[in-house]
């Protein structure tokens, strides 16, 4: 397998920091989006950057470099501090557009993890982020409503009870999308077991078929947006 990094084609190369990240349809519109938190060590306001205290040990002392008893004190200077969350949206053909000051996300702390959850019940998934040394954030999201979607959760019966590692194929529209039930979700996080997707405008649910970890596959018809199905496996 050949992989090739996409990141300056897609528009999201300059992601800072990048502790935690998430890919979500975060407006349901058919196309995954991607929050990345970000921050690592922010002193003092308007102090100097550690970064080039560091360089002075690492490239003068390369082999003492690793250990970091041997890195010069900090004294409130920053490591890649005050950066802002990135929030990128898919426009669908092929680039992200970044939009966190604009919807209200792109506040200043160290942030850590990301973990997602539909904790409104109504199809969209918000957003939680852990900060070091600053406030848990809860970010709650709001779609146009013109914008459907369609939740699943899984009940295990020969697989196991949460359905970790099951698989989910939703054709509509023409378009196929796979999602998988997840048991660790991110750097120290862990998301909601439902598993949605968006499906944009007027969508034509053709089917969804579910892969179970135990070789079950369930083939799921006439299903209607807005709705979060409760399958069991049979």
């Amino acid at each position: 397998m050949i992989y090739r990094n996409l990141a300056n084609n897609l528009g999201i190369e300059l992601g800072g920091w990048s502790y935690g990240a998430q890919f979500d349809d975060f407006n349901n519109d058919g196309h995954l989006d991607l929050y990345v938190a970000n921050g690592y060590v922010s002193g003092k306001k308007h102090s100097t950057d550690y970064w080039y205290d560091y360089s002075k040990v690492a490239v003068g002392n390369q082999t003492i470099i690793a250990d970091t008893k041997n890195w010069p004190h900090m004294n409130g200077k920053s490591l890649s501090g005050y950066q802002r969350n990135k929030i990128w949206v898919n426009d669908g053909n092929g680039r992200f557009q970044e939009v966190g000051e604009a919807v209200g996300g792109r506040e200043i702390y160290d942030s850590r993890s990301v973990a997602l959850a539909d904790l409104w019940n109504n199809g969209d998934q918000d957003i939680i982020v852990a900060n070091q040394n600053g406030p848990i954030m809860l970010y709650k999201n709001t779609v146009d409503s013109q914008n459907k979607w369609v939740g699943f959760k899984l009940t295990g019966t020969k697989s196991n009870h949460s359905a970790i590692g099951a698989k989910i194929d939703l054709y509509w529209d023409n378009q196929h999308q796979r999602q998988e039930v997840n048991g660790g979700s991110g750097f120290c996080s862990e998301n909601q077991r439902r598993v949605y997707f968006g499906l944009g405008k007027q969508p034509d649910i053709k089917k969804a078929v579910i892969h179970w970890p135990s070789g079950v596959v369930q083939t799921l018809g006439t299903l209607k947006a807005d709705s979060l199905y409760h399958i069991r496996e049979e």
